[in-house]
């Protein structure tokens, strides 16, 4: 397959602006606490940190999508199905946060806003149990699942790429490495080290950001530099 020297411009300008947003929403997940338990969740509730961190990963999420198909238009010729197969992943990585957001998120948010509004007692407690139901249980899912889903498509172009040189060998590395602390972030969930889990956040988060820089340079030179 062929594909134009401004499709891969396009799609380096998108991983170059998804690598910049997903920075800046490192920034915004300072202005508010990790949510443990329905409480925390509702005390989100207009917090423009959160707000604006939501909006940010969407949007980058979107920009992530269209650099990972011209990722997979660099390896689709030399590693079909590691190529493919890692972009069916990030597709589905990308939609778990699609879902969360539109299905999950905006309406469980109309939810919290009648909660906080209700003055009758006995209708606020239906209210909250609505929440309770609606939230917890289908977060954790997704939020698993677009985990394993990272996990998969990170590994997969990391293999795709390890044989390249220069900034594709780069891009490997550090997909190597973001695999690892994907994989080091499950284990350590469960160790109640609030402290830990930040510092594997802002890794993680500034690992994957520079490797979509790479990535954007990478497919900026186009098929013509290999």
């Amino acid at each position: 397959m062929t594909f134009s020297t401004k499709f891969f411009k396009f799609t380096a300008i998108c991983a170059f602006v998804a690598g910049v947003l997903w920075l800046i929403g490192l920034l915004f997940t300072f202005g508010f606490d990790d949510v443990t338990d329905v409480d925390s969740a509702i005390a989100l509730y207009g917090n423009w940190a959160a707000d604006w961190w939501t909006m940010v990963s969407v949007v980058g999420a979107f920009f992530f999508v269209i650099a990972m198909w011209g990722f997979t238009a660099r390896k689709i010729n030399d590693a079909t199905g590691l190529a493919t197969t890692g972009f069916i992943f990030a597709f589905a990585n990308f939609l778990a946060y699609a879902i969360e957001l539109f299905v999950i998120i905006i309406p469980w948010n109309q939810g919290v806003a009648a909660y906080l509004e209700e003055a009758d007692e006995a209708v606020q407690a239906v209210l909250r149990s609505n929440l309770i139901t609606g939230y917890g249980g289908a977060i954790d899912a997704l939020l698993m699942t677009a985990m394993f889903c990272a996990m998969i498509w990170v590994l997969l172009y990391a293999i795709a790429t390890w044989k390249g040189a220069g900034l594709e060998k780069g891009i490997s590395y550090l997909l190597f490495i973001l695999f690892i602390l994907y994989w080091l972030n499950i284990i350590l969930t469960g160790l109640e080290l609030p402290w830990l889990m930040i510092l594997m956040h802002i890794a993680s988060t500034i690992v994957f950001a520079i490797a979509m820089f790479l990535l954007a340079a990478w497919l900026w030179r186009g098929k013509e530099a290999d």
